[in-house]
């Protein structure tokens, strides 16, 4: 599996990818053509000190 940056698949990049029906939302566009989001992905940074 590999990750891409969201901002890769804008809607209008979508439809020129895919050729939906531009009726439908860049998520609907997205989820018809098996991508997914990954949520909560903040900026929180750990540090292990050893």
């Amino acid at each position: 599996m590999k990750r891409f940056h969201r901002f890769l698949y804008n809607k209008q990049k979508l439809i020129k990818m895919f050729n939906p029906d531009k009726n439908l939302t860049e998520w609907e566009i997205a989820r018809n053509n098996n991508m997914d989001r990954i949520w909560d992905c903040g900026s929180m940074k750990f540090e292990l000190t050893i």
